[in-house]
């Protein structure tokens, strides 16, 4: 979906996923182990950051001293979820130095997940197994048990969403839940056990794997408005500069002859073919900008490669991109004297269509136009003669605003001209009413020659100002069609 990228606010932060843990979170940003952190993180790229808050060693018993620290006194809607990962150094054994009674573990816990700061956004997460055969100090297997079981249990009481990482590896160990567990000192190694913790107490990169994947299905399941966080910028070749407005120009009367004649092969024989049957050569000129500025505008714009686009016209001769993929758009061209300007706008849904015309003044006209006012006399109403008056510049201003509108219907030929009418304004914007009611910006580029741009359309057509307007000379071509794209 197109949008500009100046839209949806501040991109400080996305959003957390904050990640509030003992020594198994700390490391899970390890590159070597591969863990959750960093899994977590590409999934949720460009949508919500992932902080992690790891502390090796920490208890619940300090955990529930440092949660103001990390999370503040109140609730921060900024805090999308809360990942809570303690128990595995709790369930040290008692005399050990960083033992928590269960009852404790159990209070701590229980606190933590009601605080305010916490409350309704936090997935609690069983600390793994122990494998005494790789950790065979101050813990056992069946002690640690005993804190993820009961912690599983406090989830349930509490209506917490659990990611139960030991209910998993035990099953992943073909525990069957009667006698000795897997990890005990007694039974042979488990295999399974020790594939996935590396050292008996600390997941390998296929125990983290694990944790992951238990967590994002409690997020997919328990969360779905994390789970389907929307991106706050859209994708490359949608990102919109000026919310999706182009004008460009260029003037083939500076083309050299050999630019011209190298500039022929960037467009395909048929292309070619039309543009030798004008019989100038400041209209072949013309035809062949007017072709190359439509593909410049649908490979660098519309992110197409320029081998790849195709053009084709609408039953009202209107061009546009048939290239699959293309993002939603409408684009129109317009020449005249040897300029070519293309006018361009891509959107939201599509729903738009654009009109453009060019128009040129020259001294001699400013200097006597009475004639040409003359001629035209019948082509305009008595509103518009009196914006007119004598002014050979403003009666092309006016003659570009009609002619945009009709690019804009595509109705061409045999349109009455007078019952299309422009109001013009101080600041260059104009109303033109015909059929349909249209807005339309006015741009002057002054010079020996006056040039008259009017592009018309709805409410985004603001966005068309002289700053836009971008000069296109013949080596932009000759890049635009090297350059390779890449695809987001």
């Amino acid at each position: 979906m197109s949008r500009t990228v100046a839209e949806h606010g501040d991109l400080r932060s996305y959003g957390r996923i904050v990640l509030f843990g003992d020594s198994i979170t700390e490391q899970a940003w390890n590159i070597e182990w591969g863990g959750h952190a960093i899994l977590l993180s590409d999934q949720f790229s460009r949508r919500l950051d992932v902080i992690n808050r790891g502390f090796s060693g920490y208890t619940t018993r300090q955990a529930l001293a440092l949660h103001p620290r990390i999370f503040g006194d109140a609730y921060d809607d900024d805090v999308k979820l809360i990942v809570v990962f303690f128990g595995a150094n709790d369930a040290a054994l008692p005399g050990a130095y960083q033992h928590v009674p269960l009852e404790e573990y159990l209070d701590n816990l229980g606190k933590l997940l009601a605080s305010p700061q916490l409350r309704g956004k936090t997935i609690c997460v069983t600390p793994p197994p122990l494998d005494e055969h790789g950790w065979p100090e101050d813990r056992t297997a069946a002690h640690t048990a005993k804190y993820a079981r009961a912690a599983r249990a406090l989830c349930e009481d509490m209506g917490v969403p659990c990611a139960d990482v030991w209910g998993e590896m035990m099953r992943e160990a073909d525990y069957d839940g009667s006698g000795d567990f897997p990890g005990d000192v007694h039974l042979p190694r488990n295999a399974a056990l020790q594939n996935l913790l590396r050292d008996g107490l600390h997941p390998s990169p296929d125990g983290y794997r694990l944790i992951y994947n238990l967590i994002a299905t409690v997020i997919r399941d328990s969360f779905p408005d994390v789970n389907d966080a929307p991106r706050p910028t859209p994708l490359w070749r949608d990102a919109i500069v000026n919310n999706g407005a182009t004008l460009a120009q260029i003037d083939t009367r500076k083309w050299t002859d050999e630019e011209n004649d190298r500039l022929k092969g960037l467009v395909d024989e048929d292309t070619l073919a039309k543009v030798g049957k004008f019989y100038f050569d400041k209209d072949r000129r013309m035809a062949l900008g007017s072709a190359l500025l439509q593909r410049w505008y649908i490979s660098q714009i519309l992110g197409v490669e320029w081998a790849k686009v195709v053009i084709t016209r609408d039953d009202k001769g209107r061009p546009s991109c048939a290239s699959l993929g293309v993002v939603p758009h409408d684009y129109n061209v317009t020449h005249h004297g040897g300029k070519v300007v293309l006018a361009g706008i891509r959107g939201e849904t599509g729903n738009f269509r654009i009109g453009v015309d060019l128009t040129e003044c020259t001294l001699e006209d400013r200097a006597n136009p009475q004639k040409l006012l003359a001629d035209f006399h019948e082509y305009f109403t008595e509103k518009e003669w009196a914006w007119i008056g004598g002014d050979a510049g403003r009666f092309y201003a006016a003659w570009a605003l009609k002619e945009a509108y009709v690019k804009w219907s595509g109705d061409g030929i045999g349109v009455d001209l007078k019952a299309i009418e422009s109001e013009v304004s101080e600041d260059g914007t104009a109303i033109i009413t015909g059929e349909h009611k249209l807005k339309a910006v006015l741009i002057k580029e002054d010079g020996d020659k006056a040039h008259y741009t009017a592009v018309a359309g709805e409410n985004w057509i603001a966005q068309f100002t002289p700053s836009l307007q971008r000069t296109l000379h013949a080596g932009d071509f000759f890049t635009a069609a090297a350059q390779a794209q890449i695809i987001d």
